[in-house]
């Protein structure tokens, strides 16, 4: 039997091992088996992936009737040099075709194939397997864990104002005059003009706002390179559209002009969680790993010495961490109100935090480090007061579905973005001082000046804006909630998820 002629549904999802990445791509999973009864799903993993996905399903609430449903496949690979684990920006790999070929072996073959937009080689080993097996008309998308207004910022077409467009355009003129690819990938990418650009349903912004910290992060031209590959994909015939963890309610306009672009069908599926989370049950506060241990009494100690919100929470995810600007850190922790306390989450790949520098940093009892803290947990506990994050989707979509403000400290990506969403939303400040742009004014009007005096000055300035306006942003939060629950159970998100593959 052909996999055309399978009548059960059974999804190939490809993801990534980043958890920003791989944690909605898993939850989406989950979330489609619970609403199709008939489907099944094989996640297709490499190496990297294999744990982090294993430690995020032994922390899973769903069903046994669910994870019946979903099974694992690891792709064999070369294990990564020390060179390679260290390189925090390392491009995924692509695996072999033998593990694709034995899952469409099956007897009930995948008949839909998802992969994440940044497994983009996965594409190269799998385009053989669709020769070889004539597999031309299986339905194919990529998954996408952008903000939407984000996403089509990159991959929009140059006259729209697209980056990625507008950055090749001149990489390949260097390249027709001779200049090496590396050379003019370095000369050309993340290199701005200081014009306003505009994404549909946000505010106008200057070109080079999309990367606050753009002198503070030096990519790699081979990743400039990797991210041309991954925008390419999306033109690929072979794609039958882009799913985004983001509510058409939220962000109809970016999804709709998006789609126009590319040529392709935009699903907004919103973010996706558990339904626990969309249901409002608080979260479980046991503690299950060390860093749960620590975390967790260290937040019950300070609301038994201090009450609630006295505890600022301070995450910049898995990857990033403002490592090229070590004054920062120590400015932002020693400028907090003096009647609260920190808990610093330092999971970031880029993190170069030592234990003697994150020692002086909780000195007095001050605050609390670790290296991984449970974000949902800590988030939803009465000890918290605001979030310092780098608005990474996952963070942002959070501190909604928990009510709690953020203080934005964005780093790269869709992160931008996501700040200047939820500022629209009321649920956030951003900290724009903070960004390396100095002497550039913002389209808001803002001038970033970037000194110490200036930054402690903004730092001062939003602490107490934080505490007069706290009840304020809270309830906007809550109405934000609201629109994403409404969507969830009732509106865009839940028939596009229902729909889905059909």
């Amino acid at each position: 039997m052909s996999v055309l002629d399978s009548k059960k549904a059974h999804y190939l999802v490809v993801p990534i091992s980043g958890w920003g990445h791989l944690r909605p791509m898993l939850q989406f999973s989950l979330n489609l088996l619970t609403v199709r009864q008939d489907l099944t799903v094989t996640l297709l993993m490499d190496r990297a992936t294999a744990p982090r996905l294993a430690h995020a399903l032994a922390c899973n609430l769903s069903g046994e009737d669910v994870l019946c449903r979903l099974k694992t496949k690891q792709i064999e690979e070369p294990a990564p040099t020390e060179s390679e684990k260290a390189d925090h920006l390392r491009p995924p790999k692509g695996g072999s075709t033998k593990e694709i070929i034995e899952v469409f072996q099956e007897s009930d073959p995948p008949t839909l194939v998802i992969y994440n937009w940044l497994g983009v080689h996965f594409l190269d080993s799998f385009k053989p397997v669709i020769n070889q097996l004539q597999l031309s008309s299986l339905p194919v998308y990529v998954f996408c864990p952008l903000i939407s207004g984000s996403l089509y910022h990159f991959m929009a077409k140059k006259e729209h104002d697209g980056m990625i467009a507008t950055f090749f355009e001149e990489t390949e003129k260097l390249m027709d005059q001779g200049v090496e690819k590396y050379e003019a990938y370095d000369k050309t990418w993340y290199k701005f003009e200081d014009k306003i650009i505009h994404i549909p349903g946000y505010p106008p912004m200057k070109d080079w706002e999309c990367f606050p910290q753009n002198e503070g992060i030096p990519f790699p031209a081979r990743w400039s390179e990797f991210i041309k590959q991954s925008y390419d994909a999306l033109s690929d015939p072979l794609l039958k559209g882009v799913l985004i963890p983001s509510a058409p309610e939220l962000e109809g306009e970016p999804q709709e002009a998006l789609g126009k672009d590319l040529g392709k069908r935009i699903i907004g599926i919103g973010p996706q969680f558990s339904a626990d989370v969309w249901d409002g049950i608080p979260p479980s506060m046991t503690r299950s790993t060390p860093d749960e241990v620590e975390a967790l009494d260290f937040l019950d100690e300070q609301l038994k010495l201090k009450g609630p919100r006295s505890v600022v929470y301070i995450s910049f995810g898995s990857v990033f961490f403002p490592i090229h600007r070590p004054e920062i850190m120590p400015m932002l922790l020693k400028s907090l109100p003096s009647n609260m306390t920190f808990l610093l989450a330092n999971a970031g790949d880029m993190s170069n935090l030592t234990p003697e520098t994150a020692a002086e940093w909780v000195e007095g009892g001050r605050g609390k480090v670790v290296k991984f803290a449970p974000q949902w947990k800590v988030l939803n506990h009465p000890a918290i007061a605001w979030f310092i994050s780098h608005m990474g989707i996952n963070s942002s979509q959070e501190s909604i579905m928990a009510g709690i403000p953020v203080v934005a400290f964005p780093q790269a990506a869709d992160q931008n973005e996501s700040a200047m969403l939820l500022g629209k939303l009321g649920t956030c400040i951003e900290l724009q001082q903070l960004r390396t742009a100095n002497g550039l004014t913002r389209a808001n009007g803002t001038t970033i000046i970037s000194t110490h005096e200036s930054m402690l000055k903004e730092m001062h300035e939003t602490w107490e804006v934080m505490q007069r306006d706290s009840d304020l942003m809270r309830q906007k939060a809550k109405e934000a909630r609201e629109i994403l629950v409404r969507s969830w159970k009732q509106g865009a998100s839940r028939k596009n998820m229902e729909e889905f593959g059909r």
